[in-house]
């Protein structure tokens, strides 16, 4: 049976005890064999690089430089890394070796809550089946990303603005296609972002 961890905590704001437990019954009806944690003293549990799926459900946090080490050898090893919204890149804003591993970091909302925009899908697959181009209110999250990550963009954002800029112009269908033909045509994508 594969194993999973998800340790939860940080900003209560995000709800990460509440995001925990979707993400364990969705990991449990798949198979998983899950535990839960609300500490991040559980990064330093040395049988973390015999599990198949670590889930870091933490904003705003901190994380100590030995729990962030076994942690980040632990996904070097090929244990899986997965997460959502402010609990993956917001998790330890002071430590740059989970940013590094990660692959970004949060940075802001621009215009902050309550922007509406289009999320359009530009690549099927399993994550993505059954799913056409939606509208979303919300926030929405500028991130600083690692540009030497191989990154497969699956969905993004057809409007936006910088709070002082002036509006973008919508991308017509023909640069959306070939931006997204030219993300396509990288080789060997292995992280997915959302």
């Amino acid at each position: 049976m594969k194993k999973a961890l998800i340790v939860w905590g940080g900003w209560h704001g995000h709800e990460p005890e509440q995001g925990s437990q979707i993400v364990r019954d969705i990991l449990q009806n798949n198979g998983f064999e899950v535990r839960v944690e609300t500490q991040t003293a559980a990064f330093v549990d040395p049988a973390l690089a015999q599990l198949d799926l670590i889930v870091p459900i933490y904003t705003m946090s901190k994380i100590e430089k030995e729990e962030c080490a076994n942690l980040t050898a632990a996904v070097r090893s090929g244990v899986g890394l997965a997460g959502f919204h402010g609990g993956m890149c917001d998790s330890f804003r002071d430590s740059v070796e989970y940013q590094f591993m990660t692959g970004g970091q949060w940075v802001a909302h621009p215009g902050n809550d309550g922007r509406h925009y289009r999320v359009a899908i530009v690549d099927a697959n399993p994550i993505t089946e059954g799913i056409t181009d939606f509208d979303v209110i919300s926030e929405k999250y500028y991130l600083h990303v690692d540009p030497a990550m191989r990154v497969k963009v699956i969905g993004f954002r057809q409007h936006g603005t910088r709070p002082h800029d002036p509006p973008l112009q919508e991308p017509t269908p023909e640069s959306l296609a070939a931006a997204a033909e030219i993300l396509r045509s990288v080789a060997d994508l292995q992280v997915t972002v959302i």
